[in-house]
């Protein structure tokens, strides 16, 4: 009895690290889709974070691996406006083979008025903000999740 009851405590448990997941696999594979083809998506994942300015709402509407062909933008949470706009997008591979077609995550780079922003999201469902500013001595990873946009 305690052995299912530890089962069905480890299912209930897991439940929301296997929905970020689907969650950042899901925007992963329709990223790379879209960059395969022409470029064409309407793509968004809500990030949260700790530290609540890095948190907002990425949107990708073209996906490229050309420099500044990538089309988006990143809106920090609280604010209705389009805070910074993609400057690129890049693949990443685990393994670090780029003779691989194996994609297990992208990094979005936006550029705001005092430096940039940069977001990692990977099909495991790691997920971190980094910000470069002018006015600040070096960048801060910060770790993240994705919630559901509905």
């Amino acid at each position: 009895m305690k052995k299912i009851i530890c089962c069905v405590l480890f299912s209930v448990l897991s439940l929301p690290v296997c929905a970020k997941n689907i969650i950042a696999d899901k925007f992963v594979e329709q990223v790379k889709e879209a960059a395969a083809v022409n470029g064409d998506i309407s793509a968004s994942v809500n990030i949260e974070c700790p530290v609540k300015q890095a948190s907002g709402k990425l949107t990708v509407t073209k996906a490229s691996y050309s420099y500044s062909e990538a089309k988006g933008s990143f809106v920090f949470k609280g604010t209705h406006k389009t805070s910074s706009s993609m400057i690129y997008m890049t693949p990443i591979n685990f393994e670090d083979n780029f003779e691989s077609d194996a994609i297990d995550g992208f990094e979005f780079a936006f550029a705001m008025s005092a430096g940039q922003v940069f977001i990692t999201i990977m099909k495991d469902g790691t997920v971190t903000t980094e910000a470069d500013s002018a006015s600040r001595k070096g960048a801060h990873e910060i770790r993240c999740a994705l919630v559901n946009t509905e």
